[in-house]
Protein backbone atom coordinates (compact mmCIF):
# COMPACT_ATOMS: atom_id res chain seq x y z
CA UNK A 1 0.00 0.00 0.00
CA UNK A 2 1.24 2.70 -0.79
CA UNK A 3 2.13 5.76 1.60
CA UNK A 4 0.17 8.89 1.96
CA UNK A 5 1.74 11.86 3.39
CA UNK A 6 0.20 15.18 5.20
CA UNK A 7 2.73 17.73 4.02
CA UNK A 8 5.86 17.58 1.86
CA UNK A 9 8.59 17.68 4.72
CA UNK A 10 6.85 14.25 5.59
CA UNK A 11 7.74 13.03 2.37
CA UNK A 12 11.44 14.65 1.81
CA UNK A 13 12.41 12.72 5.72
CA UNK A 14 10.86 10.01 4.39
CA UNK A 15 12.83 9.85 1.27
CA UNK A 16 16.08 10.82 3.03
CA UNK A 17 16.06 8.11 5.70
CA UNK A 18 15.34 5.77 2.83
CA UNK A 19 18.13 7.01 1.28
CA UNK A 20 20.40 6.84 4.65
CA UNK A 21 18.96 3.12 4.92
CA UNK A 22 20.03 1.95 1.50
CA UNK A 23 23.30 3.77 2.23
CA UNK A 24 24.14 1.11 5.51
CA UNK A 25 22.37 3.43 8.20
CA UNK A 26 19.87 1.63 10.44
CA UNK A 27 15.83 2.16 9.95
CA UNK A 28 15.26 5.83 10.89
CA UNK A 29 12.07 6.29 9.65
CA UNK A 30 9.24 6.05 12.51
CA UNK A 31 7.01 4.01 9.99
CA UNK A 32 7.13 1.45 8.19
CA UNK A 33 9.84 1.81 5.38
CA UNK A 34 8.33 0.28 1.98
CA UNK A 35 10.24 -2.44 1.45
CA UNK A 36 10.14 -6.11 1.40
CA UNK A 37 10.86 -8.02 4.53
CA UNK A 38 12.97 -10.25 2.20
CA UNK A 39 14.70 -7.75 0.69
CA UNK A 40 15.51 -5.77 4.21
CA UNK A 41 16.20 -9.38 5.36
CA UNK A 42 19.04 -9.73 2.96
CA UNK A 43 20.48 -6.39 2.64
CA UNK A 44 21.15 -6.07 6.33
CA UNK A 45 23.03 -9.18 5.92
CA UNK A 46 24.87 -7.65 3.35
CA UNK A 47 25.66 -4.93 5.26
CA UNK A 48 26.73 -6.28 8.57
CA UNK A 49 29.23 -8.50 5.91
CA UNK A 50 30.79 -4.65 4.57
CA UNK A 51 30.80 -3.71 8.44
CA UNK A 52 33.07 -7.25 8.82
CA UNK A 53 35.21 -6.22 6.11
CA UNK A 54 35.82 -3.06 7.08
CA UNK A 55 37.22 -3.92 10.45
CA UNK A 56 39.29 -6.55 8.57
CA UNK A 57 40.51 -3.99 5.97
CA UNK A 58 41.18 -0.98 9.03
CA UNK A 59 42.98 -4.07 11.08
CA UNK A 60 44.60 -4.98 7.86
CA UNK A 61 45.79 -0.93 7.43
CA UNK A 62 47.12 -0.75 10.83
CA UNK A 63 49.04 -4.20 10.30
CA UNK A 64 50.45 -2.29 7.09
CA UNK A 65 52.31 0.31 9.11
CA UNK A 66 54.65 -1.81 10.25
CA UNK A 67 55.13 -4.71 7.36
CA UNK A 68 54.91 -2.09 4.38
CA UNK A 69 57.77 0.28 3.84
CA UNK A 70 58.13 0.78 0.04
CA UNK A 71 54.80 3.72 0.12
CA UNK A 72 55.22 6.48 -1.51
CA UNK A 73 55.36 10.18 1.10
CA UNK A 74 51.81 10.30 0.53
CA UNK A 75 50.52 6.58 1.13
CA UNK A 76 52.08 7.98 4.25
CA UNK A 77 50.47 10.86 5.04
CA UNK A 78 46.85 9.29 4.01
CA UNK A 79 47.40 6.31 5.94
CA UNK A 80 48.06 8.78 8.91
CA UNK A 81 44.96 10.62 7.78
CA UNK A 82 42.64 7.55 7.80
CA UNK A 83 44.10 5.82 11.04
CA UNK A 84 44.38 8.86 12.79
CA UNK A 85 41.84 11.55 11.62
CA UNK A 86 39.17 9.92 9.79
CA UNK A 87 38.16 6.68 11.01
CA UNK A 88 37.81 7.56 14.87
CA UNK A 89 35.31 10.26 14.35
CA UNK A 90 33.51 8.38 11.48
CA UNK A 91 33.20 5.36 13.08
CA UNK A 92 31.85 6.91 16.36
CA UNK A 93 29.11 8.57 14.62
CA UNK A 94 27.93 5.62 12.70
CA UNK A 95 27.62 4.35 15.91
CA UNK A 96 26.14 7.36 17.98
CA UNK A 97 23.20 7.26 14.93
CA UNK A 98 22.66 3.39 15.31
CA UNK A 99 22.60 3.37 18.87
CA UNK A 100 19.85 6.27 19.12
CA UNK A 101 17.69 5.01 16.29
CA UNK A 102 14.61 5.24 18.39
CA UNK A 103 15.55 8.41 19.81
CA UNK A 104 15.75 9.79 16.19
CA UNK A 105 12.80 8.15 14.71
CA UNK A 106 10.48 10.01 17.98
CA UNK A 107 12.83 13.45 16.69
CA UNK A 108 11.75 13.06 13.03
CA UNK A 109 7.72 12.06 14.06
CA UNK A 110 8.07 15.17 15.97
CA UNK A 111 8.95 17.31 13.23
CA UNK A 112 7.41 16.05 10.34
CA UNK A 113 3.96 14.87 11.75
CA UNK A 114 3.04 16.23 15.45
CA UNK A 115 4.78 19.95 14.97
CA UNK A 116 3.14 19.84 11.27
CA UNK A 117 -0.29 18.94 12.49
CA UNK A 118 -0.18 21.69 15.08
CA UNK A 119 0.52 24.72 12.54
CA UNK A 120 1.75 24.60 8.92
CA UNK A 121 2.80 27.84 7.21
CA UNK A 122 2.55 26.51 3.75
CA UNK A 123 5.04 29.39 2.73
CA UNK A 124 7.52 28.57 5.69
CA UNK A 125 7.11 24.76 4.55
CA UNK A 126 8.24 25.61 0.77
CA UNK A 127 11.17 27.90 1.94
CA UNK A 128 12.31 24.46 4.50
CA UNK A 129 11.81 22.51 1.40
CA UNK A 130 14.29 24.61 -1.20
CA UNK A 131 16.69 25.13 1.72
CA UNK A 132 16.84 20.86 2.12
CA UNK A 133 17.13 20.21 -1.34
CA UNK A 134 19.72 22.76 -2.20
CA UNK A 135 22.29 21.43 0.98
CA UNK A 136 21.11 18.57 0.47
CA UNK A 137 22.20 17.99 -3.54
CA UNK A 138 25.57 20.12 -3.10
CA UNK A 139 26.76 17.82 0.28
CA UNK A 140 25.90 14.58 -1.16
CA UNK A 141 27.66 15.99 -4.38
CA UNK A 142 30.92 17.53 -2.60
CA UNK A 143 30.75 14.50 -0.49
CA UNK A 144 30.55 11.51 -2.96
CA UNK A 145 33.18 12.85 -5.33
CA UNK A 146 35.69 13.87 -2.38
CA UNK A 147 35.36 10.06 -1.63
CA UNK A 148 35.63 8.83 -5.27
CA UNK A 149 38.50 10.98 -5.87
CA UNK A 150 40.90 8.98 -3.88
CA UNK A 151 39.51 6.24 -7.03
CA UNK A 152 40.07 8.15 -9.34
CA UNK A 153 43.39 9.08 -8.96
CA UNK A 154 44.51 5.45 -8.38
CA UNK A 155 43.03 4.65 -11.72
CA UNK A 156 44.71 7.59 -13.72
CA UNK A 157 48.11 6.66 -12.04
CA UNK A 158 48.04 3.41 -13.03
CA UNK A 159 46.25 3.88 -16.46
CA UNK A 160 49.25 6.54 -17.33
CA UNK A 161 52.00 5.86 -14.82
CA UNK A 162 51.95 2.44 -14.63
CA UNK A 163 51.52 2.55 -11.13
CA UNK A 164 48.64 0.07 -9.06
CA UNK A 165 45.65 0.39 -8.35
CA UNK A 166 46.21 1.58 -4.19
CA UNK A 167 43.55 3.63 -2.60
CA UNK A 168 44.82 2.50 0.90
CA UNK A 169 48.01 0.72 1.92
CA UNK A 170 47.16 -3.04 3.60
CA UNK A 171 48.96 -5.54 4.76
CA UNK A 172 48.13 -7.50 1.62
CA UNK A 173 48.44 -6.61 -1.10
CA UNK A 174 51.72 -4.93 -1.30
CA UNK A 175 51.75 -1.12 -3.15
CA UNK A 176 54.03 -2.20 -5.65
CA UNK A 177 52.43 -5.41 -6.86
CA UNK A 178 51.07 -5.25 -10.31
CA UNK A 179 49.57 -8.81 -10.69
CA UNK A 180 46.10 -9.38 -11.52
CA UNK A 181 45.01 -10.54 -8.30
CA UNK A 182 46.71 -7.80 -6.55
CA UNK A 183 44.98 -5.58 -8.45
CA UNK A 184 41.26 -6.86 -8.18
CA UNK A 185 42.27 -6.98 -4.48
CA UNK A 186 42.36 -3.51 -4.36
CA UNK A 187 39.53 -3.01 -6.47
CA UNK A 188 37.56 -4.96 -3.75
CA UNK A 189 39.25 -3.38 -1.17
CA UNK A 190 38.64 0.12 -2.45
CA UNK A 191 34.87 -0.71 -2.78
CA UNK A 192 33.81 -1.87 0.43
CA UNK A 193 35.99 0.65 1.60
CA UNK A 194 33.64 3.57 0.03
CA UNK A 195 30.76 1.55 1.29
CA UNK A 196 31.58 1.78 4.29
CA UNK A 197 32.31 5.74 4.07
CA UNK A 198 28.67 6.29 2.08
CA UNK A 199 27.49 5.70 5.83
CA UNK A 200 29.08 8.19 7.73
CA UNK A 201 27.85 10.54 4.72
CA UNK A 202 24.48 9.18 5.30
CA UNK A 203 24.79 10.15 8.63
CA UNK A 204 25.98 13.64 8.28
CA UNK A 205 22.98 14.16 5.96
CA UNK A 206 20.63 13.29 8.80
CA UNK A 207 21.82 14.97 11.12
CA UNK A 208 22.22 18.27 8.57
CA UNK A 209 18.15 17.27 7.69
CA UNK A 210 16.80 17.09 11.19
CA UNK A 211 18.96 20.63 12.53
CA UNK A 212 17.62 22.76 9.26
CA UNK A 213 13.88 21.01 10.14
CA UNK A 214 14.52 22.12 13.45
CA UNK A 215 15.30 25.62 12.41
CA UNK A 216 12.35 25.91 10.65
CA UNK A 217 10.18 24.59 13.12
CA UNK A 218 10.74 28.03 15.35
CA UNK A 219 9.82 29.72 12.25
CA UNK A 220 6.56 28.19 11.87
CA UNK A 221 5.65 28.65 15.56
CA UNK A 222 6.92 32.67 15.66
CA UNK A 223 4.43 32.01 12.22
CA UNK A 224 1.34 30.44 14.50
CA UNK A 225 1.87 33.20 17.01
CA UNK A 226 1.82 36.22 14.10
CA UNK A 227 -1.49 34.73 12.89
CA UNK A 228 -3.04 34.99 16.28
CA UNK A 229 -3.66 38.74 15.74
CA UNK A 230 -6.86 37.34 12.87
CA UNK A 231 -8.56 36.20 16.02
CA UNK A 232 -9.40 39.71 16.66
CA UNK A 233 -10.57 39.91 13.25
CA UNK A 234 -13.58 37.69 13.79
CA UNK A 235 -17.40 39.46 13.89
CA UNK A 236 -17.83 37.62 17.58
CA UNK A 237 -18.09 39.60 20.87
CA UNK A 238 -15.12 41.02 22.26
CA UNK A 239 -15.10 38.22 25.68
CA UNK A 240 -15.15 35.29 23.20
CA UNK A 241 -12.23 36.97 21.04
CA UNK A 242 -10.06 37.35 24.56
CA UNK A 243 -10.87 33.78 25.47
CA UNK A 244 -10.14 32.07 22.38
CA UNK A 245 -7.00 33.77 21.62
CA UNK A 246 -5.69 33.09 25.30
CA UNK A 247 -6.44 29.18 24.70
CA UNK A 248 -4.68 29.81 21.18
CA UNK A 249 -1.66 31.44 22.79
CA UNK A 250 -1.30 28.92 25.67
CA UNK A 251 -1.37 25.94 23.23
CA UNK A 252 1.71 27.66 21.64
CA UNK A 253 3.63 28.11 24.72
CA UNK A 254 3.03 24.46 25.28
CA UNK A 255 4.49 23.43 21.53
CA UNK A 256 7.13 25.87 22.41
CA UNK A 257 7.67 23.95 25.60
CA UNK A 258 7.69 20.54 23.48
CA UNK A 259 9.86 22.06 20.62
CA UNK A 260 12.49 23.24 23.23
CA UNK A 261 12.59 19.81 24.87
CA UNK A 262 12.75 18.06 21.04
CA UNK A 263 15.83 20.70 20.35
CA UNK A 264 17.95 19.31 23.74
CA UNK A 265 17.06 15.93 22.73
CA UNK A 266 18.78 16.33 19.49
CA UNK A 267 21.86 18.54 20.92
CA UNK A 268 22.15 15.02 22.87
CA UNK A 269 21.74 12.36 20.15
CA UNK A 270 23.96 14.54 17.61
CA UNK A 271 26.48 15.70 19.82
CA UNK A 272 29.14 12.54 18.67
CA UNK A 273 28.06 13.79 15.22
CA UNK A 274 29.24 17.67 15.58
CA UNK A 275 32.02 17.13 17.65
CA UNK A 276 33.18 14.31 15.40
CA UNK A 277 32.86 16.68 12.15
CA UNK A 278 34.73 19.56 14.02
CA UNK A 279 37.46 17.00 15.68
CA UNK A 280 38.27 15.76 11.59
CA UNK A 281 37.99 19.22 10.21
CA UNK A 282 41.00 20.84 12.12
CA UNK A 283 43.04 17.14 11.93
CA UNK A 284 42.09 16.73 8.56
CA UNK A 285 42.54 20.23 7.37
CA UNK A 286 46.37 20.06 9.43
CA UNK A 287 47.79 16.83 7.63
CA UNK A 288 45.94 18.31 4.45
CA UNK A 289 48.58 21.43 4.08
CA UNK A 290 51.50 19.29 5.77
CA UNK A 291 50.57 17.16 2.56
CA UNK A 292 50.04 19.66 0.13
CA UNK A 293 53.76 21.57 1.16
CA UNK A 294 55.77 18.60 1.76
CA UNK A 295 55.43 16.40 -1.39
CA UNK A 296 56.31 16.42 -5.11
CA UNK A 297 52.86 17.75 -6.52
CA UNK A 298 50.99 16.19 -9.87
CA UNK A 299 47.18 17.23 -11.13
CA UNK A 300 45.47 14.51 -9.64
CA UNK A 301 47.62 14.96 -6.55
CA UNK A 302 45.91 18.14 -6.39
CA UNK A 303 42.71 17.05 -6.88
CA UNK A 304 42.68 14.81 -4.30
CA UNK A 305 44.01 17.28 -1.82
CA UNK A 306 41.73 20.13 -2.55
CA UNK A 307 38.48 18.04 -2.99
CA UNK A 308 39.30 16.34 0.31
CA UNK A 309 39.98 20.12 2.01
CA UNK A 310 36.16 20.72 0.67
CA UNK A 311 34.63 18.37 1.58
CA UNK A 312 35.82 18.54 5.43
CA UNK A 313 34.90 22.26 5.79
CA UNK A 314 31.62 21.65 3.71
CA UNK A 315 30.43 18.82 6.33
CA UNK A 316 31.52 21.18 9.27
CA UNK A 317 30.73 24.12 7.92
CA UNK A 318 26.74 23.01 7.08
CA UNK A 319 26.43 21.12 10.35
CA UNK A 320 27.30 24.01 12.69
CA UNK A 321 26.08 26.63 10.56
CA UNK A 322 22.44 24.69 10.51
CA UNK A 323 22.52 23.93 14.02
CA UNK A 324 23.69 27.93 14.75
CA UNK A 325 20.89 28.65 12.80
CA UNK A 326 18.53 26.89 15.29
CA UNK A 327 19.29 29.65 18.07
CA UNK A 328 19.17 32.29 15.86
CA UNK A 329 15.63 31.47 14.83
CA UNK A 330 14.30 30.84 18.05
CA UNK A 331 15.63 34.14 18.69
CA UNK A 332 13.22 35.66 16.81
CA UNK A 333 10.02 33.70 18.45
CA UNK A 334 10.06 36.88 21.47
CA UNK A 335 8.99 38.76 18.80
CA UNK A 336 6.54 36.90 17.70
CA UNK A 337 4.90 36.55 21.12
CA UNK A 338 4.65 39.90 21.74
CA UNK A 339 2.97 41.10 18.45
CA UNK A 340 0.64 38.12 18.51
CA UNK A 341 -1.87 40.94 19.68
CA UNK A 342 -2.37 40.52 23.19
CA UNK A 343 -2.51 44.50 23.08
CA UNK A 344 -6.59 43.99 21.67
CA UNK A 345 -7.69 42.48 25.34
CA UNK A 346 -9.23 44.83 27.54
CA UNK A 347 -9.85 44.92 31.27
CA UNK A 348 -8.78 41.64 33.74
CA UNK A 349 -7.68 39.66 30.29
CA UNK A 350 -5.23 42.57 29.36
CA UNK A 351 -3.76 42.13 33.17
CA UNK A 352 -3.32 38.61 32.80
CA UNK A 353 -2.53 38.28 28.68
CA UNK A 354 0.54 40.47 29.76
CA UNK A 355 1.85 38.46 32.26
CA UNK A 356 1.75 35.30 30.45
CA UNK A 357 3.12 36.84 27.78
CA UNK A 358 6.54 38.65 29.89
CA UNK A 359 6.59 34.84 31.62
CA UNK A 360 6.74 33.40 27.94
CA UNK A 361 8.81 35.57 25.99
CA UNK A 362 11.24 35.51 29.23
CA UNK A 363 11.64 31.33 28.70
CA UNK A 364 11.69 31.73 25.14
CA UNK A 365 14.95 34.15 25.25
CA UNK A 366 16.89 31.08 27.39
CA UNK A 367 17.45 28.32 24.08
CA UNK A 368 21.16 27.76 23.82
CA UNK A 369 22.02 25.16 21.27
CA UNK A 370 24.33 22.75 23.20
CA UNK A 371 26.04 18.82 22.54
CA UNK A 372 26.03 18.29 25.89
CA UNK A 373 24.94 13.55 26.16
Amino acid sequence: MKTIYSNQIQRYMHDVCRFSYMCGVPNLWYGKMELSHSFKSKFEAFQSLTLVVFIIITSSQVLGVFTQHDVTEKQKTDRLLFLCFSYPPIVSTIYSISHHRESIKDVVKNLVCDFKDFHNDHEVEEDNLGMLRLYSKFFKFVSFSSMHSYGLQAAVKMIWFGSTFTVITVAWPNPTDHSSVATVANFIIYIFWALFLTRYIACNLVTMTVTICTSYQFRQLSSYFLSLNEVFQEDTPQVIKEYKYERKYVEGIRMHQRLLRCTAQIGRIFAVSFCGNVAMYIGNVSLLLFQFTSMERSATDLLTIISSGIVCAACTGISMYKAGDITYEASILPNAMYMSGWQNCQGRASVRMRKIIVASMRQARLLRMTCRR
